[in-house]
C-alpha cells in the first residue's frame, strides 16, 4: 500500500476519502479493562462525525474556529477530532493528566468557540475558567445525568439537520494547536498545518505501509503527538483498526494484546520496562530446563535476526511468548523519553521489532526513526524522508544542539511571535536537545541542553545518561539525577555534587543490599558521572502525558520537603 492521495487535497478530504474507502472495516474498539465498551466501523465514524459536526455548526462553530478536546482515549475522541477537522476547525487537545487549574489556563489561552469534554473532567475545570469562557457551548461526553442547562449540551444530541462535509481549506491552514508535553508557565501551543501532518503521514508510509487487517493498541494519551499520529491520523488513512484500552496496568494491556490480536503499538519507555518486568517474572517461574531451552532459542533468534527482523521465524522459535501477546504483535514504537538499550534489546531478542524514535511536538511527531534494517538500540535512527538534521555548536566529542528542518515543521507558537522567532531560525528549529550524528547518519541523543550539569572539573554531565544506569536498580520504582545546587540553591556551587533521587519499591531502602547496589552501579560509571549521594523520595514523581519526569516540579517538591544535610545519604 502507498500514500497515493493527490497533493492538492487538504487533510479533511484525505480522511473522508479513506473513511469512505474502508467504510465496512472496523475502525475503533474501546475497552475498559476486560470489558468491550464500543465497536465502530469507518462507516460509523463518518455518520457520527457528520452528526457531531452538524451539531457544532448549530452551536455557532465555523471554519477556522478552535475546539477544545478534553477526554481520555476512547472512540468518541477520534470521532470528535474527525468532526472538527471536517468542519474546517482547529483542534486543540488538552492533556487529561494536568490539574483542573492548568487545564482551565490552557482553555482560556486557546479561546475556543466550542468545547468537547468528559463530563467528570469538565466540572472542576469549569469552576476555574474566566467568566467569558463559561458561556462557550460544551458538548459533554459520558455524562451520568441528563444535560439540561445551556451552554452544556449532550454529545449524543441530534442536530436539526445534517450539513454537507468536509469543508475544503488550504493545506497551509492550521489543523491543530498541540501544547508541548509538560507545558507550564507561558503555554507553548504548536500550530500544525494540514501540510505538516500530510507530509509526516507520507514519510511514515514509506517505512510502514500498513493497511486493513492491522490493529493498533492506543495507550499513550491521545493529546500527545505520538498517539495523535499513530492512533488517529495513520489508522484513518490506512483503514487500520484502533483499540483503546482505558487503563495502563500491564496485566490488562497484555490481555488486550492477546484478545484483539494487536499487530503494533507505541509506548513510552516506562511502560516498556513494566512489560519487560512481567515477562521476566514469568520466565523466572519456569522449571530450570525450560528456562535453559528458552535462553538457547532466544540466542538463536537474536543471531539470525541481527541484521533484519523476521517475525515469522521469531514466532516459530518463541511461540509461547508470542502467543502470550496474541501471536500477531510484531512492531513496538518507543519514544517520548530516553530508551534503555538493554530493555529494547530484550524485546528484540524475543522477536519483536523495536523502533526507537525521536520526535518533537513542533514537527508533528517524528524527526528520526529506527527502521530495524539493521536493528540498533543505541540511536534514535536516521532522519525521516524530507527531514534534515544538523548538529550545531558541537564540542570535541561531536555533541551539540540538534537543529531540524522539515516540511512537518509547525507554523509557529500560538500567540507567541517572540518565542517562535527564537526557536525557528531561517527555517531551522532549535530543538534544545543535545546529540551527535554517527558515520552512518544515525542520530544519538545525549540529553536536554537545559538539563545539562557542568561538574566542578568542567565536565558536561547529561542526567538522562546517568539515569539509564540507575534504571536497572531492581529495588527502584523510579529515579532521577539532579545537581544538589539546583535542588537546594543554598548549597555552595563549589560544594556541588550529583544526587540520585530514588523512589524504592516496598520500603526497599531498609534492605541491606539497597545501598550496596547503588554503590555498585556508581562504581561502574566514569568518575565524573558518579553521584555524591542519594535521597529516598516516597512520593510518585510528577510526569507529563508521555510519562517524562517533570524535573522542575520534582525539584520544587524536594526543596520543600527535604534538606541536603539530613536527607541525602553521602557515598
Amino acid at each position: 500500500m502507498s500514500f497515493d492521495f493527490p497533493d492538492t487535497l487538504c487533510l479533511a478530504e484525505v480522511l473522508r476519502r479513506s473513511c469512505e474507502k474502508y467504510r465496512s472495516n472496523v475502525a475503533l474498539i474501546e475497552v475498559d479493562r476486560e470489558q468491550e465498551k464500543a465497536r465502530l466501523t469507518y462507516g460509523d465514524v463518518l455518520r457520527e462525525g457528520d452528526r457531531l459536526a452538524s451539531l457544532m455548526a448549530e452551536l455557532g462553530f465555523k471554519p477556522g474556529d478552535r475546539c477544545i478536546l478534553l477526554m481520555p482515549n476512547q472512540s468518541k475522541w477520534v470521532v470528535s477530532a474527525a468532526a472538527v477537522i471536517w468542519s474546517g476547525g482547529v483542534l486543540v487537545p488538552i492533556d487529561v493528566k494536568l490539574s483542573p487549574g492548568e487545564q482551565a489556563g490552557l482553555i482560556d489561552y486557546a479561546e475556543p468557540t466550542v468545547v468537547i469534554a468528559d463530563a467528570a473532567l469538565w466540572e472542576p475545570v469549569e469552576a476555574k475558567l474566566s467568566p467569558s469562557l463559561r458561556k462557550v457551548p460544551v458538548l459533554l461526553v459520558d455524562s451520568p445525568k441528563p444535560v439540561e442547562d445551556p451552554p452544556r449540551v449532550s454529545w449524543a444530541s441530534q442536530p436539526a439537520a445534517l450539513k454537507s462535509f468536509p469543508h475544503i481549506r488550504s493545506r497551509r491552514d492550521v489543523a491543530a494547536i498541540v501544547f508541548t508535553s509538560g507545558t507550564g508557565g507561558m503555554p507553548k501551543g504548536c500550530m500544525l498545518s494540514d501540510e505538516a501532518y500530510l507530509s509526516q503521514l507520507e514519510s511514515l508510509y514509506r517505512i510502514f505501509p500498513d493497511g486493513p487487517g492491522e490493529r493498533y493498541l492506543s495507550v499513550i494519551p491521545a493529546n500527545h503527538v505520538v498517539d495523535f499520529m499513530c492512533g488517529f491520523l495513520i489508522p484513518m488513512v490506512s483503514g487500520t483498526a484502533v483499540v483503546h484500552q482505558r487503563t495502563l496496568r500491564s496485566q490488562y494491556i497484555v490481555g488486550t494484546l492477546k484478545k484483539y490480536e494487536i499487530t503494533h503499538t507505541a509506548v513510552v519507555p516506562l511502560l516498556l520496562k513494566l512489560l519487560e518486568d512481567g515477562i521476566v517474572e514469568k520466565m523466572d517461574r519456569l522449571p530450570s530446563l525450560r528456562r535453559k531451552v528458552l535462553r538457547i532459542l532466544t540466542g538463536v533468534n537474536s543471531a539470525v535476526t541481527k541484521h533484519r527482523s523476521m517475525f515469522w521465524l521469531s514466532r516459530l522459535l518463541l511461540k509461547p511468548i508470542h502467543d502470550r501477546f496474541g501471536g500477531r504483535l510484531k512492531r513496538i514504537f518507543v519514544g517520548g523519553a530516553f530508551v534503555d538499550e538493554e530493555v529494547a534489546d530484550f524485546f528484540y531478542s524475543l522477536g519483536f521489532s523495536i523502533h526507537v524514535g525521536y520526535g518533537l511536538t513542533e514537527v508533528c511527531q517524528a524527526v528520526s526513526l529506527n527502521d530495524c534494517r539493521p536493528y540498533r538500540s543505541d540511536t534514535v535512527g536516521k532522519p525521516l524522508h524530507g527531514c534534515e538534521v544538523e548538529i550545531r555548536n558541537a564540542d570535541a566529542a561531536g555533541v551539540g544542539e540538534v537543529w531540524v528542518r522539515s516540511p512537518c515543521l509547525m507554523s509557529g507558537y500560538f500567540k507567541n511571535e517572540r518565542l517562535t522567532a527564537e526557536t525557528i531560525v531561517d527555517g531551522w528549529l532549535k530543538s534544545g536537545d543535545l546529540g551527535r550524528l554517527d558515520a552512518k547518519g544515525h542520530l544519538k541523543l545525549t540529553g536536554r541542553s537545559k538539563n545539562m550539569i557542568v561538574t566542578k572539573g568542567g565536565k558536561n554531565v547529561y542526567p538522562e545518561d546517568v539515569e539509564l544506569a540507575f534504571g536497572h536498580l531492581r529495588e527502584s520504582e523510579e529515579s532521577c539525577i539532579f545537581s544538589a545546587h539546583y535542588v537546594w540553591p543554598e548549597v555552595d556551587a563549589k560544594d556541588d555534587r550529583l544526587v540520585l533521587v530514588v523512589r524504592p519499591k516496598n520500603h526497599a531502602q531498609s534492605d541491606a543490599g539497597f545501598e550496596e547496589h547503588i554503590k555498585q552501579v556508581n562504581r561502574s560509571l566514569d568518575q565524573y558521572k558518579r553521584i555524591g549521594g542519594y535521597l529516598v523520595w516516597e512520593e510518585p514523581f510528577p510526569r507529563t502525558a508521555s510519562l517524562k519526569v517533570k524535573r522542575d516540579s520534582l525539584a520544587l517538591a524536594i526543596r520543600g520537603g527535604a534538606s541536603p544535610s539530613s536527607s541525602v545519604v553521602a557515598l
